[in-house]
């Protein structure tokens, strides 16, 4: 049970879902922030919603024996609870007379990391892993063509999509940039070729993370899921502990909105300059296996205007893992000019012109930088040294629970890392001289938004 100045916090989403209590200083003031509580879903109640879709007929109706029935799920980046699902859907249609081997899953991995074997055994259950074939997405081969949607975007899609005779997609509802949120037909995106996703991420403008669905990226997913015939979507709400507590199945479209109504209640917290805070923590769990991939819990620290320390907790069991349209420490020149190649060849040579000229743009700025006269006086730099300030590197610490190999890895990122929270706190004490500290402390920050600010679109580049 938590004190007024212990916290625990969850880490390490499917790799170890361990937990580590926090113990705060007294003389500081903490102040928590995290998702609504809601009830966890049981399996019948669970069955009970697969069986009632919107906008949909039931899965049972849509399969026919002799049938190629095939599931898009997505990857280990994401909490999602497919292990839970995947048993209860497939067991419905073995029941609607729908044969085992005439069903197959495929990882919609989209641009990450291709899972191992190990980890489709945690993210989609050893039990129907032996019993269902299950196949992973490669972004650069293996996708056809089928068709433009109605703002010209060419949809190339895994073949295993369009040999299939029924699609259904399992996703998670998350806040995201620039979806508003992930989940319907954002899916699709998971099993599309790199230079569809290319053009849905340079050239369609999206909206913020909990923001606005009905945007030109929306719009032009939902063009695209239709063109791939995805049929049929399963949704969902997990809550801290990586648990069920919402579930909607339907139309790629309508299912979709009716979830993100549930998610605009439950997901909300204040944002961090509501009040003045010294030290603001964004616990990334259970979206914290890679830096590339906790980005989407670092919102409180990246956002928040105030002159204070900022720290993010998040496992990293896999290190820094990649994304390949979006830049990482530590991703190898080769793999940008391969993308730079990409892009080239997707959207001419002006684009690719624009491109060279703001990354030359930007490599001049950080060359400049390291010269003395282009340097800021040490007036403004003694700024972000005194007590309270946002004194980190790269503009924040990160607090890690990993070894070996990942944790070698984070020795080239431009933060200050900790493994040890008393460490942490021990040094931020000393550089406030000891003064009582108030603490902002946002629990699950990859499940939740911010309610009435508006964020701008995040990238790696621009915060590092």
């Amino acid at each position: 049970m938590e004190s007024r100045n212990t916290v625990q916090l969850k880490y390490g989403s499917w790799f170890s879902d361990k937990q580590a209590t926090y113990d705060f200083p007294e003389n500081w003031d903490l102040h928590i922030f995290s998702m609504m509580d809601s009830p966890v879903l049981d399996n019948f109640t669970l069955k009970q919603n697969l069986d009632n879709p919107i906008g949909s007929q039931r899965i049972q109706t849509l399969a026919k024996p002799g049938m190629k029935i095939l599931f898009l799920c997505d990857d280990i980046s994401r909490p999602t609870r497919t292990d839970i699902i995947l048993p209860i859907m497939i067991e419905s249609l073995v029941q609607s007379g729908v044969r085992v081997e005439d069903i197959s899953i495929l990882i919609a991995s989209g641009t990450h990391d291709l899972m191992t074997d190990s980890e489709i055994d945690l993210k989609i259950g050893k039990e129907i892993v032996s019993e269902v074939q299950v196949f992973r997405h490669n972004c650069k081969k293996g996708n056809v063509f089928v068709g433009r949607t109605s703002q010209g975007t060419p949809v190339y899609v895994n073949k295993r999509v369009v040999e299939s005779d029924l699609v259904i997609g399992i996703g998670g509802i998350y806040p995201h940039d620039p979806a508003g949120f992930s989940g319907g037909a954002k899916l699709i995106l998971g099993v599309c070729g790199l230079s569809t996703i290319l053009h849905f991420h340079r050239k369609r403008k999206g909206g913020v993370a909990g923001g606005e669905i009905d945007t030109q990226f929306r719009k032009d997913l939902l063009d695209a899921a239709r063109l791939a015939k995805l049929d049929f979507i399963v949704n969902m709400l997990v809550n801290p502990e990586r648990e069920i507590i919402y579930l909607v199945a339907g139309d790629v479209d309508a299912a979709f909105r009716e979830a993100i109504r549930v998610a605009r209640h439950l997901l909300g917290v204040p944002g961090p300059d509501r009040e003045h805070f010294d030290l603001v923590i964004a616990d990334a769990y259970p979206i914290d296996s890679t830096y590339a991939f906790m980005r989407k819990g670092w919102w409180p620290v990246i956002e928040v205007k105030q002159n204070c320390h900022r720290l993010i907790i998040a496992a990293l069991p896999k290190g820094i893992g990649r994304h390949l349209i979006f830049s990482v420490p530590g991703t190898s020149k080769m793999n940008k000019m391969k993308l730079l190649f990409y892009e080239f060849r997707s959207f001419g040579i002006g684009y690719f012109l624009r491109t060279l000229k703001l990354r030359f743009a930007s490599i001049l700025r950080k060359v400049l930088s390291k010269i003395p006269v282009f340097k800021k006086s040490d007036a403004k730099a003694s700024v972000s040294h005194q007590p309270g300030s946002s004194v980190i590197s790269g503009g924040f610490a990160i607090l890690h629970h990993t070894n070996g190999e990942a944790k070698q890895q984070l020795t080239s990122l431009p933060h200050r890392i900790f493994d040890d929270m008393e460490e942490y706190i021990k040094y931020v004490d000393e550089l406030a001289g000891h003064r009582p500290l108030k603490v902002a402390i946002y629990k699950n920050s990859s499940l939740t938004f911010p309610i009435g600010i508006r964020l701008e679109n995040l990238s790696f580049d621009k915060h590092l």
